[in-house]
């Protein structure tokens, strides 16, 4: 399943995806055995938005102005293996598949000593403005959202 999440995270942020039917039908294509109800809990669990395009309502990853009070979406909480920091970056393990999803819904609260965040498979770099506030963004996470 984490893999999966990752897959869409990346589809969207790649393709107009317009409707689950579509977005199945990627996924099958991918190598995905999925049904449209699992796309559309995964829809859900990864806080797609549908927003308006030339084509028609498309899906889209969370905006970074999309404030859902200060709150991660489950794929942060279900994602996140481990929290350290490196100097100024804040290190973020998560499972398997899972970084991309994770560092997506992370963007989306725009925390303001984040300089900028990368994703690979399984890990986050979260570049932070000095070493205290990366220590500092560590306990946040860990207080709040684990």
């Amino acid at each position: 399943m984490n893999e999966r999440l990752s897959k869409i995270a990346e589809i969207v942020s790649k393709r107009d995806v317009y409707t689950q039917k579509q977005l199945t039908s990627i996924l099958r294509e991918e190598g995905f055995d999925v049904t449209q109800a699992t796309v559309s809990r995964d829809i859900q669990k990864l806080g797609l938005k549908k927003i308006n395009s030339e084509g028609g309502k498309k899906y889209e990853l969370p905006a970074k102005t999309d404030k859902s009070h200060g709150e991660l979406p489950g794929v942060f909480k279900d994602g996140v293996v481990k929290l350290e920091t490196a100097g100024n970056l804040a290190v973020i393990k998560t499972h398997n598949g899972m970084a991309m999803a994770v560092c997506a819904a992370l963007d989306g609260l725009e925390l303001p000593d984040v300089i900028g965040t990368v994703a690979g498979d399984d890990t986050i770099f979260c570049a932070v403005k000095t070493p205290e506030k990366a220590e500092k963004l560590i306990v946040y996470f860990k207080e709040t959202l684990i």
